[in-house]
């Protein structure tokens, strides 16, 4: 049961931050902040944060995918479910 409590905590925390990510691209006027909102940055620190992100964003799947790997390519429930925790923290750093 904890479990399950678990799981669904997760993946609504994931369907928030999914949905806020849309309101964000589609520039949504209630939110406190969208794609455009920002003031224009050096194009060398815009590039330097899309590469750290692009760097994160390959660290974690590789780690995902190599623990999936060790035990022996068996997907689980726990496993699927420790993704969305990890993988929102870092869409809410792009926002």
């Amino acid at each position: 049961m904890a479990f399950l409590t678990f799981a669904s905590v997760v993946y609504l925390f994931f369907l928030c931050t999914f949905v806020y990510m849309i309101g964000f691209i589609a520039g949504l006027p209630f939110l406190p902040k969208t794609i455009d909102s920002g003031i224009a940055g050096a194009r060398m620190t815009a590039i330097g944060i899309d590469v750290a992100l692009l760097a994160l964003f390959a660290i974690q799947h590789s780690v995902m995918r190599a623990r999936a790997s060790s035990a022996g390519g068996r997907a689980s429930c726990p496993r699927r479910s420790s993704v969305p925790p990890t993988s929102s923290p870092r869409r809410w750093s792009c926002c």
